[in-house]
Protein backbone atom coordinates (compact mmCIF):
# COMPACT_ATOMS: atom_id res chain seq x y z
CA UNK A 1 0.00 0.00 0.00
CA UNK A 2 1.27 3.75 -1.02
CA UNK A 3 1.03 5.79 1.73
CA UNK A 4 2.87 9.30 2.61
CA UNK A 5 4.17 8.36 5.90
CA UNK A 6 6.60 5.49 4.37
CA UNK A 7 8.39 8.65 3.02
CA UNK A 8 7.89 10.35 6.12
CA UNK A 9 10.08 7.54 8.34
CA UNK A 10 12.48 6.38 5.44
CA UNK A 11 13.42 10.15 5.48
CA UNK A 12 14.13 10.66 8.73
CA UNK A 13 16.50 7.32 9.09
CA UNK A 14 20.07 8.18 9.61
CA UNK A 15 21.64 5.48 7.05
CA UNK A 16 20.06 7.55 4.32
CA UNK A 17 22.31 10.26 5.13
CA UNK A 18 24.96 8.16 3.77
CA UNK A 19 24.35 7.97 0.41
CA UNK A 20 24.96 9.73 -2.55
CA UNK A 21 21.37 10.96 -4.27
CA UNK A 22 20.43 13.19 -6.81
CA UNK A 23 17.64 15.80 -7.94
CA UNK A 24 15.42 14.86 -11.01
CA UNK A 25 17.28 17.42 -12.73
CA UNK A 26 20.47 15.32 -11.41
CA UNK A 27 21.97 17.22 -9.11
CA UNK A 28 24.09 15.77 -6.30
CA UNK A 29 22.12 15.77 -2.68
CA UNK A 30 23.63 14.72 0.76
CA UNK A 31 21.19 15.20 3.72
CA UNK A 32 23.42 17.17 6.57
CA UNK A 33 19.82 16.88 9.04
CA UNK A 34 16.28 16.26 7.60
CA UNK A 35 14.59 18.84 9.65
CA UNK A 36 12.27 18.75 12.57
CA UNK A 37 8.64 16.63 11.88
CA UNK A 38 5.46 19.11 11.93
CA UNK A 39 1.81 17.22 11.31
CA UNK A 40 0.85 20.71 9.90
CA UNK A 41 2.87 22.97 6.42
CA UNK A 42 5.76 21.56 5.64
CA UNK A 43 6.63 17.81 7.26
CA UNK A 44 9.85 19.15 7.99
CA UNK A 45 11.24 22.29 9.18
CA UNK A 46 15.06 23.51 9.59
CA UNK A 47 16.50 20.89 7.00
CA UNK A 48 20.18 21.62 5.84
CA UNK A 49 21.39 19.82 2.93
CA UNK A 50 23.89 20.17 0.22
CA UNK A 51 22.62 20.36 -2.95
CA UNK A 52 25.14 20.75 -6.07
CA UNK A 53 27.88 20.96 -3.44
CA UNK A 54 26.10 24.19 -1.74
CA UNK A 55 24.73 24.40 1.70
CA UNK A 56 20.78 24.65 1.69
CA UNK A 57 18.77 25.03 4.40
CA UNK A 58 15.12 25.34 4.36
CA UNK A 59 11.57 23.28 4.95
CA UNK A 60 10.82 19.73 3.32
CA UNK A 61 7.70 18.63 1.91
CA UNK A 62 7.01 14.84 1.37
CA UNK A 63 4.66 13.54 -1.25
CA UNK A 64 3.98 10.68 -2.70
CA UNK A 65 3.30 12.44 -6.26
CA UNK A 66 5.50 15.61 -7.12
CA UNK A 67 2.09 16.66 -8.75
CA UNK A 68 0.77 16.84 -5.57
CA UNK A 69 2.88 20.03 -5.30
CA UNK A 70 0.27 21.67 -7.27
CA UNK A 71 -2.81 19.62 -6.47
CA UNK A 72 -2.72 20.49 -2.58
CA UNK A 73 -2.15 24.14 -3.36
CA UNK A 74 1.38 24.19 -1.38
CA UNK A 75 2.83 26.94 -4.97
CA UNK A 76 -0.04 29.58 -3.30
CA UNK A 77 0.20 28.94 0.59
CA UNK A 78 2.78 30.99 2.50
CA UNK A 79 3.46 28.63 4.91
CA UNK A 80 5.24 26.91 1.86
CA UNK A 81 7.29 29.66 0.82
CA UNK A 82 10.58 28.36 2.68
CA UNK A 83 10.36 25.04 1.59
CA UNK A 84 13.94 23.64 -0.66
CA UNK A 85 13.57 20.31 -1.51
CA UNK A 86 10.33 17.96 -2.23
CA UNK A 87 10.73 14.62 -1.25
CA UNK A 88 8.48 12.16 -3.39
CA UNK A 89 8.31 8.47 -5.13
CA UNK A 90 6.81 9.19 -8.24
CA UNK A 91 8.07 12.54 -10.24
CA UNK A 92 5.52 13.53 -12.68
CA UNK A 93 5.63 17.07 -12.78
CA UNK A 94 7.54 19.61 -13.42
CA UNK A 95 11.75 18.92 -12.40
CA UNK A 96 11.50 21.49 -10.12
CA UNK A 97 8.75 24.12 -8.25
CA UNK A 98 9.37 27.57 -7.65
CA UNK A 99 7.80 29.71 -3.90
CA UNK A 100 7.87 33.66 -3.20
CA UNK A 101 11.27 32.18 -1.57
CA UNK A 102 12.90 30.79 -4.53
CA UNK A 103 13.06 27.46 -6.15
CA UNK A 104 12.30 24.08 -4.82
CA UNK A 105 14.29 20.63 -6.35
CA UNK A 106 12.71 17.81 -6.19
CA UNK A 107 13.85 14.27 -5.19
CA UNK A 108 12.29 11.18 -6.74
CA UNK A 109 12.87 8.13 -4.00
CA UNK A 110 11.37 6.05 -6.29
CA UNK A 111 14.47 6.55 -8.70
CA UNK A 112 16.41 4.97 -6.91
CA UNK A 113 14.28 2.37 -4.30
CA UNK A 114 11.53 -0.31 -5.24
CA UNK A 115 8.50 0.70 -2.56
CA UNK A 116 9.24 -2.94 -1.06
CA UNK A 117 13.00 -0.98 -0.38
CA UNK A 118 11.24 2.31 1.14
CA UNK A 119 9.39 0.28 3.07
CA UNK A 120 12.42 -1.33 4.48
CA UNK A 121 14.28 2.31 5.37
CA UNK A 122 11.17 3.02 7.00
CA UNK A 123 11.48 0.25 9.19
CA UNK A 124 15.05 -0.18 9.71
CA UNK A 125 15.27 0.61 13.92
CA UNK A 126 18.07 2.92 14.91
CA UNK A 127 18.36 1.01 17.82
CA UNK A 128 16.42 -1.64 19.93
CA UNK A 129 15.39 -0.84 23.15
CA UNK A 130 12.98 -1.96 26.28
CA UNK A 131 10.57 -0.71 27.78
CA UNK A 132 12.21 -0.38 31.10
CA UNK A 133 14.70 2.33 28.88
CA UNK A 134 11.74 4.19 27.60
CA UNK A 135 10.00 4.70 30.68
CA UNK A 136 13.26 5.76 32.37
CA UNK A 137 13.77 8.62 29.64
CA UNK A 138 9.52 9.53 30.23
CA UNK A 139 10.46 10.24 33.96
CA UNK A 140 13.57 12.42 32.95
CA UNK A 141 11.24 14.25 30.60
CA UNK A 142 8.79 14.61 33.60
CA UNK A 143 11.23 15.71 36.06
CA UNK A 144 13.25 18.63 33.16
CA UNK A 145 8.87 19.97 33.09
CA UNK A 146 9.19 19.56 36.91
CA UNK A 147 12.20 21.58 37.18
CA UNK A 148 11.05 24.38 34.41
CA UNK A 149 7.66 25.01 36.48
CA UNK A 150 9.81 24.60 40.04
CA UNK A 151 12.02 27.99 38.45
CA UNK A 152 8.87 29.60 37.97
CA UNK A 153 7.65 29.12 41.44
CA UNK A 154 10.71 30.74 42.36
CA UNK A 155 9.28 34.18 41.60
CA UNK A 156 5.35 33.75 40.94
CA UNK A 157 2.50 32.69 42.93
CA UNK A 158 1.61 29.33 42.53
CA UNK A 159 -1.97 29.95 41.50
CA UNK A 160 -0.44 32.32 37.91
CA UNK A 161 1.94 29.35 36.68
CA UNK A 162 -0.82 27.38 37.00
CA UNK A 163 -3.13 30.00 35.44
CA UNK A 164 -0.48 29.77 32.54
CA UNK A 165 -0.15 26.35 32.38
CA UNK A 166 -3.79 25.12 32.04
CA UNK A 167 -4.00 27.98 28.93
CA UNK A 168 -0.62 26.56 27.28
CA UNK A 169 -1.84 22.81 27.41
CA UNK A 170 -4.74 23.63 25.45
CA UNK A 171 -2.59 25.17 22.81
CA UNK A 172 -1.18 22.35 21.23
CA UNK A 173 2.02 22.39 20.07
CA UNK A 174 1.22 24.85 17.53
CA UNK A 175 -0.58 27.78 19.56
CA UNK A 176 2.01 27.31 22.80
CA UNK A 177 3.63 30.77 22.64
CA UNK A 178 0.34 32.87 21.83
CA UNK A 179 -1.09 31.13 24.72
CA UNK A 180 1.79 31.53 27.32
CA UNK A 181 1.86 35.26 25.99
CA UNK A 182 -1.39 35.41 26.54
CA UNK A 183 -1.47 34.16 29.97
CA UNK A 184 1.23 36.64 30.51
CA UNK A 185 -1.41 39.96 29.82
CA UNK A 186 -3.38 39.06 33.40
CA UNK A 187 -2.58 38.59 36.66
CA UNK A 188 -4.90 35.26 38.35
CA UNK A 189 -5.44 36.98 41.79
CA UNK A 190 -6.46 40.25 39.70
CA UNK A 191 -8.97 38.43 37.34
CA UNK A 192 -10.51 36.32 40.54
CA UNK A 193 -11.37 40.14 41.78
CA UNK A 194 -13.05 41.51 39.49
CA UNK A 195 -15.21 38.40 39.08
CA UNK A 196 -16.07 38.01 42.94
CA UNK A 197 -19.34 39.30 42.77
CA UNK A 198 -20.35 37.41 39.26
CA UNK A 199 -22.18 33.97 39.55
CA UNK A 200 -20.80 30.96 37.45
CA UNK A 201 -22.40 31.36 34.43
CA UNK A 202 -21.96 35.16 34.28
CA UNK A 203 -18.35 34.29 35.26
CA UNK A 204 -17.35 32.51 32.60
CA UNK A 205 -18.65 34.07 29.85
CA UNK A 206 -17.42 38.05 31.38
CA UNK A 207 -13.84 35.95 31.33
CA UNK A 208 -14.10 34.26 28.13
CA UNK A 209 -14.61 37.44 26.48
CA UNK A 210 -11.77 38.95 28.24
CA UNK A 211 -9.34 36.36 26.84
CA UNK A 212 -11.09 36.45 23.40
CA UNK A 213 -10.67 39.85 22.83
CA UNK A 214 -7.22 40.26 24.17
CA UNK A 215 -6.59 37.17 22.02
CA UNK A 216 -7.24 38.80 18.63
CA UNK A 217 -3.75 40.67 18.39
CA UNK A 218 -1.49 37.52 18.90
CA UNK A 219 -0.39 35.47 15.84
CA UNK A 220 -2.54 32.25 15.85
CA UNK A 221 -1.81 29.32 13.91
CA UNK A 222 -5.08 28.05 12.63
CA UNK A 223 -4.43 26.50 8.98
CA UNK A 224 -4.93 22.49 8.74
CA UNK A 225 -6.80 23.08 12.35
CA UNK A 226 -10.24 21.12 13.00
CA UNK A 227 -12.70 23.41 13.65
CA UNK A 228 -13.52 22.09 16.90
CA UNK A 229 -10.01 22.19 17.51
CA UNK A 230 -9.90 26.54 17.03
CA UNK A 231 -8.10 28.46 19.47
CA UNK A 232 -11.49 30.50 20.38
CA UNK A 233 -13.21 27.08 21.45
CA UNK A 234 -9.64 25.90 23.45
CA UNK A 235 -10.08 29.73 25.33
CA UNK A 236 -13.69 29.34 26.09
CA UNK A 237 -12.99 26.06 27.23
CA UNK A 238 -10.23 27.48 30.03
CA UNK A 239 -12.82 29.80 30.96
CA UNK A 240 -15.38 27.12 32.01
CA UNK A 241 -12.02 25.25 33.46
CA UNK A 242 -10.40 28.34 35.28
CA UNK A 243 -14.72 29.88 36.57
CA UNK A 244 -15.35 25.98 37.90
CA UNK A 245 -11.67 26.77 40.24
CA UNK A 246 -11.94 29.87 41.27
CA UNK A 247 -10.82 31.50 43.90
CA UNK A 248 -7.30 29.65 44.21
CA UNK A 249 -6.66 27.39 41.62
CA UNK A 250 -4.27 25.58 43.05
CA UNK A 251 -6.22 24.68 46.01
CA UNK A 252 -9.21 23.63 43.91
CA UNK A 253 -7.39 21.50 41.29
CA UNK A 254 -4.91 19.88 44.07
CA UNK A 255 -8.59 17.91 45.09
CA UNK A 256 -8.73 16.16 41.62
CA UNK A 257 -5.08 14.42 42.49
CA UNK A 258 -6.93 11.16 43.69
CA UNK A 259 -6.21 9.34 40.49
CA UNK A 260 -6.61 9.39 36.40
CA UNK A 261 -10.51 9.21 36.36
CA UNK A 262 -10.58 12.09 39.03
CA UNK A 263 -8.56 14.52 36.87
CA UNK A 264 -10.46 13.68 33.56
CA UNK A 265 -14.11 13.78 35.64
CA UNK A 266 -12.63 17.39 37.00
CA UNK A 267 -11.03 18.81 33.61
CA UNK A 268 -13.88 17.86 31.73
CA UNK A 269 -15.66 20.21 29.49
CA UNK A 270 -19.03 18.81 27.75
CA UNK A 271 -18.49 19.40 23.71
CA UNK A 272 -15.48 21.43 24.60
CA UNK A 273 -12.59 19.67 26.03
CA UNK A 274 -12.72 15.73 26.10
CA UNK A 275 -10.83 12.82 27.63
CA UNK A 276 -7.92 12.94 25.27
CA UNK A 277 -7.06 16.63 25.50
CA UNK A 278 -7.71 16.79 29.49
CA UNK A 279 -4.91 13.99 29.83
CA UNK A 280 -2.47 15.15 27.96
CA UNK A 281 -2.84 18.63 29.98
CA UNK A 282 -2.64 16.50 32.99
CA UNK A 283 0.39 14.69 31.91
CA UNK A 284 2.71 17.77 30.50
CA UNK A 285 1.38 20.45 32.94
CA UNK A 286 -0.70 19.75 35.99
CA UNK A 287 1.69 16.66 37.41
CA UNK A 288 4.78 18.57 36.68
CA UNK A 289 3.33 21.73 38.43
CA UNK A 290 2.06 19.78 41.48
CA UNK A 291 5.30 17.81 41.77
CA UNK A 292 6.84 21.09 41.76
CA UNK A 293 4.99 22.06 44.54
CA UNK A 294 6.03 18.75 46.41
CA UNK A 295 2.88 17.03 46.53
CA UNK A 296 4.54 13.33 47.18
CA UNK A 297 1.57 11.72 45.53
CA UNK A 298 2.23 13.24 41.94
CA UNK A 299 4.59 10.80 40.63
CA UNK A 300 3.27 7.55 41.48
CA UNK A 301 0.42 9.28 39.78
CA UNK A 302 2.48 9.95 36.65
CA UNK A 303 3.78 6.53 36.74
CA UNK A 304 0.50 4.78 36.95
CA UNK A 305 -1.25 7.32 34.44
CA UNK A 306 -3.07 5.25 31.77
CA UNK A 307 -2.09 5.56 28.17
CA UNK A 308 -3.06 8.63 26.22
CA UNK A 309 -3.84 9.08 22.32
CA UNK A 310 -1.40 8.03 20.52
CA UNK A 311 0.44 11.02 17.97
CA UNK A 312 2.37 10.52 15.04
CA UNK A 313 5.73 11.08 17.27
CA UNK A 314 5.19 8.41 19.40
CA UNK A 315 3.90 6.20 16.68
CA UNK A 316 7.24 6.49 14.64
CA UNK A 317 9.52 6.22 17.46
CA UNK A 318 7.45 3.11 18.53
CA UNK A 319 8.35 1.14 15.45
CA UNK A 320 11.91 3.38 14.55
CA UNK A 321 12.95 1.68 17.86
CA UNK A 322 11.33 -2.00 17.62
CA UNK A 323 9.87 -1.27 20.92
CA UNK A 324 10.01 -4.63 23.67
CA UNK A 325 6.79 -4.69 25.15
CA UNK A 326 4.23 -2.22 24.74
CA UNK A 327 4.26 1.01 26.35
CA UNK A 328 0.52 0.59 28.06
CA UNK A 329 1.20 4.01 30.47
CA UNK A 330 1.22 8.24 29.67
CA UNK A 331 5.55 7.57 31.04
CA UNK A 332 6.66 5.29 28.24
CA UNK A 333 4.83 7.41 25.90
CA UNK A 334 6.55 10.41 27.31
CA UNK A 335 9.89 8.17 26.82
CA UNK A 336 9.65 8.28 23.17
CA UNK A 337 8.68 11.84 22.47
CA UNK A 338 11.60 12.53 24.97
CA UNK A 339 14.50 10.36 22.79
CA UNK A 340 12.77 12.14 19.66
CA UNK A 341 12.75 15.71 21.06
CA UNK A 342 16.47 15.29 22.83
CA UNK A 343 18.22 12.68 19.80
CA UNK A 344 15.96 12.10 16.66
CA UNK A 345 14.86 16.18 16.39
CA UNK A 346 18.34 17.67 16.82
CA UNK A 347 20.25 15.22 14.36
CA UNK A 348 22.22 13.64 17.28
CA UNK A 349 22.22 9.96 15.90
CA UNK A 350 25.36 9.49 16.39
CA UNK A 351 25.28 10.36 20.02
CA UNK A 352 22.41 8.18 20.36
CA UNK A 353 23.81 5.02 19.14
CA UNK A 354 27.36 5.42 20.97
CA UNK A 355 24.67 4.44 24.13
CA UNK A 356 24.15 1.33 22.99
CA UNK A 357 28.03 0.68 21.87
Amino acid sequence: MFVEKVLVEAWQNPRLRQLKLATVTGQELRIVYPGSYRQAGPDFRGAALLLGGKAVHGDVEIDLDSRNWQRHGHHRAPAFDQVVLQVVYWAKAAPYHRTRGGEVAVLSLGAFFTWEEMRGWARSPCRQVKLAEVEAWGEARFRAKAEAYRQELAHEVPDQVLFRGLLVALGYARNQWPMAELARRFFWPDLVKMMEALPQDEAQVWLSSLLLAQAQVLPWQVGGIRPLNHPWRRLEAASHLLVRYRPELVDGIRKLLAGAKAIEQGLLVPRLLGPGRVGEGAVNVLLPIFWALGDARVWELFKTYPQLEENEVSRMMRRRLELRGKATSACGQQGLIHHYKVFCEPGRCQECLADVN
